[in-house]
């Protein structure tokens, strides 16, 4: 990691643009990351011949991905390892993350 954090700190944009921290937003604190995963669960449940996704949802919010992986395999019955679900899932997660926005009033609390 810090073999990692040094050669960043080589690149000339890592210290232009003043970088003072990271952060990690794994819930959903800061992005619209639920519409993302929405889009991406009715995705790859419909690839794999699914219905309304919409309908296990309440049960999907708040668990691991194994665990979503495993509600959704048992709601619709498919005949796939949670590993398989999540490869798909990921794979198109990783496409379309890059769209998540700020959620409202954000923006004013980051760049104070």
């Amino acid at each position: 990691m810090r073999d990692e954090l040094s050669s960043l700190k080589e690149q000339p944009l890592f210290w232009q643009n003043k970088m003072v921290a990271v952060i990690f937003d794994l819930d959903g604190t800061l992005l619209d990351t639920e519409t993302i995963y929405l889009e991406v669960e009715k995705e790859i449940v419909s690839k794999f011949g699914g219905g309304d996704v919409t309908e296990v949802t309440h049960k999907l919010l708040g668990t691991t991905e194994s665990r979503t992986a495993e509600i959704i395999i048992d709601h619709f019955k498919f005949d796939l390892t949670v590993e398989q679900y999540l490869k798909a899932r990921n794979s198109k997660l990783l496409e379309i993350v890059h769209r998540a926005q700020l959620l409202p009033g954000k923006k004013r609390r980051l760049w104070k």
